[in-house]
């Protein structure tokens, strides 16, 4: 592994670098390409079976991967790319801008979810939680892939701090406790890096190391300790010392790092020989020179700080005959009894109702000798009769603050001891006035209270009894991984497919959705003739349909661990009743899902280990016969390993010929196919992968003969495709979602230009425009929906509320005629800028928060002078993305 130590002088933000290379004993995984994981993954799984524990998260994770490797299905440096696409456009924009001023292309605001109707009300997966040293009220809250969040009245509002940052994936964020404006964040999700078959990739989200923010998130910069993806470090942990906040410890695979001046300098001071992962570190109450850690097998102490290791007990090896044989342990310490130390061990070793696991061990004398105090039932199996295990993701312990005998552990479920682990009992999530996501991933008691928090994959929840019962906090947090959404023609009725949360419904203005359908939700549809006819899927080709509006489903068409984990579903453009849903094979009803014919794409079948990644589908609104097909391939038969293919049908798809794509090498990852509404002949597809300029194509002719679009596009993947119906006035009017943002182009054009003002860094996933209102609505990875006014040189109105306007990011915003605003413009970094050419109008509600640290500035003016006004000293083209707050210093 290598591992980046660098020396900063964080007031003229310098760095001096200096590469260390070294090799572990302990490889963090095997060598190869994520093809090479695929192969291994998916045969453990044919091998076990498809239901048991683990396999959702591993398609995901295959899923998002594989548009995101190599020709050769390489692993690369995500982070590292985001990052210079991000710098790349900027500076290219920043040369076209008039003096003072910033671009001002799109104006999106989040339209949620901010919470969820549902029996869990998740919103979203969070990893971890720290707390303000001295208001219990103050919270930051690291979530999976929608960055850094920040409450200050305990949960019921939230405002991002990592807008801009290339890696919003974290793991752990700790708070300086003599300074709470410095912040450390360990970037990653381990949880989600799958343990069976030793893949380690967890979605792509590698540790890039750590993070710091010297004024409360405004700005991050690297710190000393910084990991290369292709490394494919897992790192599980970050602790700050109680007494020191310049000293922190982090876990990344098998080492242990610590700093002593603030994250500057970081040394390797422990590594594991032959045991696999560390996993867990914590500091006894008190006496801070007492240091726990564990790993797969071992338990280690160090009294000196931290600077050394013993290892005074060792756990027994997981069975032989154990149908999960991945380990993970945790550690966990209470104020109450600070020579007590807990350690868990899992996995499940039986399932059902008798389910045993590796065990739950208590030490009375600070780590030197361990009782086993129970190993049933277990806290990890799907409670409490289930027949799966996943203490590789979900897995947690945490001891009151206030009785050393009383712990709650988290695996899928909630249990709890009151007795120091003799006995254990399961707490169910959806009982009366218990409501709590399944998934747990960090239990931890707040300091000087007794409030207990559990960062779930449906986001927050707290308890005040130890346990017993739960109540959400996820306020307004927008943390929701779409895969795909659906809107009605004006916007009022939204359904979007989520990671973990199901397919959820929006309806009128507000930010609160209502979840219609459970699972992971994937692609969606509303029909536009009536608007309680709503299609869902499900993971693996699942197809459900409501003609009340989503208040019941109706399952059509069941799924097949053989089908794509996304798989596409669009409704005929001129009768909505026609239905294509591409499973293995093109799936058409005529009858709103009533019966299904079936066509296939190939005249003789492939191989038998042909496996189709992804697909898309496109129809023509002027002949809707012309249906093109787009597939994303895995053949190992085939010496190109990953490639996409295009078939285009003329009879409604009944028979497909294969139709040509651009004359390009390299991966080949389609993921869009788009007709131009008001002509049959043009056709426009997108592709992932990181080839510098193979990114969109045009064709004139049916797919006969390709252009290439791609133009100055950043060298990200390009997820999906927007057309604008205008007529051809201009023509060729897209927008292209990407990997960090969304873009937007015509025929008057030469280029592409940035389309994401007030947008998040984020994967936007699913792009739609509202012809009838002139809005285009965007579905992220992350961070949920967006809206904006559709590209024009002047937008007339521009009308932000509440609802509309998020908190504490910058925004820079030009009407040729009003602005109308009762936002809430709150938050350092907070840089909020009207310009309109007739009026501005504050109306009440609007809020203007300087003691926060917020700046807001209003002017009257043209919007064709080429933007808006600067204000507060801020520099035109600097190192921003539309000048987001939180954005990454290198």
């Amino acid at each position: 592994m290598k591992v980046k130590v660098c020396m900063k002088q964080l007031s003229q933000l310098l760095f001096i670098c200096l590469l260390l290379i070294y090799q572990p004993s302990f490889s963090q995984v095997r060598a190869g390409n994520f093809l090479d994981y695929r192969d291994t993954q998916n045969e453990y799984f044919k091998t076990i079976g498809t239901d048991k524990g683990g396999y959702k998260q591993w398609k995901r994770e295959e899923w998002y991967m594989m548009y995101r490797v190599g020709a050769k299905g390489e692993l690369l440096q995500q982070d590292s790319l985001r990052y210079k696409a991000v710098r790349d456009v900027n500076q290219r924009f920043a040369a076209s801008r008039p003096s003072g001023t910033e671009s001002y292309s799109g104006s999106w605001t989040s339209i949620g979810p901010s919470s969820v109707v549902s029996g869990d009300k998740g919103i979203g997966r969070a990893n971890s939680i720290a707390f303000h040293p001295t208001d219990n009220n103050i919270l930051f809250l690291a979530t999976a892939s929608g960055g850094l969040w920040k409450t200050t009245n305990g949960g019921f509002n939230w405002i991002s701090l990592t807008e801009g940052i290339p890696n919003q994936s974290l793991t752990s964020v700790c708070v300086n406790h003599n300074n709470p404006d410095i912040l450390y964040i360990l970037t990653g999700d381990a949880d989600a890096a799958t343990g069976n078959g030793n893949t380690n990739a967890g979605f792509s989200r590698f540790s890039t190391g750590v993070l710091k923010s010297v004024n409360g998130g405004v700005t991050w910069s690297v710190t000393g300790l910084q990991f290369p993806e292709v490394d494919k470090v897992r790192a599980y942990k970050m602790i700050m010392h109680p007494q020191n906040p310049d000293i922190l410890f982090v876990i990344a695979g098998n080492q242990l790092f610590k700093t002593t001046n603030g994250g500057i300098g970081w040394s390797m001071v422990f590594e594991t020989e032959f045991d696999g992962f560390l996993y867990d570190i914590e500091i006894k109450p008190g006496a801070p020179n007492t240091v726990y850690m564990s790993g797969e097998r071992k338990f280690y102490q160090s009294t000196d700080g931290g600077q050394t290791f013993s290892n005074p007990f060792t756990l027994p090896s997981v069975p032989f005959d154990s149908e999960y044989k991945t380990s993970r342990t945790g550690i966990a310490v209470s104020p109450a009894n600070p020579s007590r130390v807990y350690l868990i061990a899992g996995p499940t070793i039986t399932v059902g109702s008798g389910s045993t696991f590796r065990g739950l061990y208590l030490s009375a004398n600070s780590g030197n000798t361990f009782t086993l105090q129970s190993n049933s039932p277990s806290p990890f199996n799907n409670a409490p009769d289930g027949n799966r295990d996943q203490s590789y993701y979900d897995f947690s312990m945490a001891v009151s603050n206030t009785s050393a005998d009383r712990v709650v552990m988290g695996g899928i479920r909630i249990y709890r001891s009151v007795n120091a682990g003799a006995t254990i009992s399961f707490v169910p999530e959806n009982a009366t006035d218990v409501i709590y996501h399944v998934d747990i991933h960090n239990l931890v008691f707040q300091p000087g209270t007794n409030r207990l928090y559990a960062c779930t994959d449906g986001g927050l929840y707290f308890s005040d009894n130890e346990g017993v019962n739960w109540t959400d906090r996820n306020g307004n947090l927008q943390i929701t991984q779409y895969y795909r959404f659906s809107n009605t023609g004006s916007g009022n009725i939204a359904i979007g497919g989520t990671q973990d949360n199901g397919t959820n419904r929006k309806t009128n203005t507000s930010t609160t959705f209502t979840q219609i359908l459970g699972s992971d939700g994937m692609d969606c549809a509303i029909d536009p003739t009536n608007n309680n006819i709503m299609y869902a899927t499900t993971q693996n080709g699942g197809l459900y349909k409501s003609v009340n509006g989503g208040l019941s489903m109706t399952n059509l068409l069941g799924s097949n661990s053989n089908f794509p984990w996304v798989s596409p579903l669009l409704l005929d453009p001129t009768n909505p009743n026609t239905i294509y849903f591409f499973r293995n094979a093109m799936a058409k009803s005529v009858n709103g899902g009533s019966s299904w014919s079936y066509s296939y794409y190939y005249s003789s079948p492939p191989s038998s280990d042909r496996v189709i990644i992804g697909a898309s589908i496109g129809i023509s609104a002027q002949n809707t016969q012309i249906v093109y097909l787009g597939l994303y391939v895995y053949d190992p038969d085939y010496s190109q390993l990953i490639f996409s293919t295009l078939y285009k049908s003329t009879d409604g798809g009944s028979t497909w010929n294969l139709s040509s794509l651009p004359n390009f090498s390299g991966l080949s990852a389609l993921t869009a196919v788009e007709t131009n509404p008001a002509n049959s002949s043009e056709v426009w597809i997108s592709f992932a992968g990181y080839n510098e300029g193979e990114k969109v194509f045009r064709s004139l002719n049916g797919g006969a003969n390709w252009t290439n679009m791609s133009g100055s596009l950043p060298n990200v993947p390009v997820n999906c495709i927007a057309f604008e119906d205008i007529s051809g006035a201009p023509g060729g009017a897209v927008y292209v979602g990407t990997d960090i943002g969304i873009f937007y182009r015509n025929n008057n054009m030469g280029d592409w230009i940035p389309f994401s003002n007030g947008l998040p860094v984020v994967e936007v996933m699913d792009l739609q425009v509202l012809k009838s209102v002139n809005k285009i609505r965007a579905a992220t990875y992350g961070r949920g929906m967006y809206e904006s006014a559709v590209y024009s040189n002047c937008p007339a109105t521009i009308t932000f509320t509440t609802f509309n306007q998020t908190l504490n990011i910058p925004y820079y915003h030009t009407a040729g005629g009003s602005i109308i605003s009762t936002a809430h413009v709150t938050g350092a970094g907070a840089l909020v800028s009207y310009k309109a050419g007739n009026f501005i109008s504050l109306q009440p509600g609007f809020i203007g928060e300087a003691n926060s640290g917020a700046a807001f500035s209003a002017s009257i003016g043209p919007c064709t002078s080429g933007g808006v006004p600067l204000i507060y000293g801020k520099t035109a083209g600097s190192v921003t993305y539309n000048g987001l707050k939180g954005y990454l210093v290198k």
